[in-house]
């Protein structure tokens, strides 16, 4: 067994949630016995193969509420073979009966675990799905790399509050803005408060799944950026829209921070 199989096994899962999963055929990705596949689950992730299949089927659940009011249908279509016993299990994992969801602004996923990245969430997150109009920014970008992007946005922010412009953006709303530009990939900070001197980024109208940082620190906004492409946003059914043309974004507002990736 290896981390690789582990995320075949939860791709099988992810791809039969609306029929009972085969646990034996589980166990072949694997190539563990039952028994042992189970405890070792429960040893990594904390909680068993039932209980994450459980999450998964109520999240995925949740989000097609959101459209549908037929809570019959649903339930049925994730197993549950009753509606009574899909309202229960809804609402001890989520507070509200599934007619109420249409009602919450926000969406409630169970994240995808992804072992070969240690992307091992237990708790849900949060998120939303809105259009952003528009914008003019204007600011200052630096070339970024894998290796060393996480010290050149330190650099370019040292730089911006060196020339005291962090704290005329940080006066509103201000932005991080992730750009791809004829092969070479750049970080932008800005605010759409016009300033002559500074370079100017349009950012076009576009849909995008937001998910909020827990602070406006760099290593928790990159965490939380890997986790929205690589786990929450394929815990729902929301496809992320690449292009060039179309940029992820950091929204930055009275110290807290917001990631935004576009989707279609």
């Amino acid at each position: 067994m290896n981390l690789i199989q582990l995320d075949e096994m939860i791709s099988y899962i992810e791809e039969h949630l609306q029929e009972p999963i085969n646990y034996k055929k589980l166990s072949r990705i694997v190539g563990l016995p039952p028994y042992i596949l189970q405890r070792i689950f429960h040893f990594i992730v904390g909680i068993s193969i039932t209980e994450y299949i459980r999450k998964r089927r109520l999240s995925k659940a949740y989000e097609q509420l959101k459209n549908n009011n037929n809570v019959t249908e649903i339930a049925f279509a994730y197993c549950y073979s009753s509606n009574s016993s899909f309202s229960r299990a809804f609402k001890k994992y989520f507070h509200v009966l599934p007619k109420e969801v249409k009602m919450q602004e926000e969406f409630i996923g169970y994240p995808k675990i992804l072992f070969s990245m240690s992307i091992l969430d237990t708790n849900y997150f949060r998120y939303q799905v809105t259009t952003m109009n528009s914008l003019v920014l204007y600011g200052k970008k630096c070339e970024i790399n894998d290796e060393n992007y996480i010290s050149q946005i330190y650099q370019l922010y040292s730089h911006l509050e060196t020339e005291g412009l962090l704290d005329v953006f940080k006066k509103d709303t201000w932005y991080g803005v992730t750009i791809e530009k004829e092969g070479k990939e750049y970080y932008f900070v800005g605010s759409t408060k016009h300033h002559p001197t500074l370079e100017i980024l349009e950012v076009p109208k576009s849909k995008y799944i937001t998910v909020n940082s827990p602070s406006d620190k760099q290593k928790d906004i990159v965490t939380t950026e890997i986790k929205l492409l690589n786990s929450y946003l394929p815990a729902t059914e929301q496809i992320y829209f690449d292009s060039l043309n179309i940029y992820e974004l950091e929204i930055y507002n009275n110290n807290r921070c917001t990631v935004a990736l576009p989707i279609y």
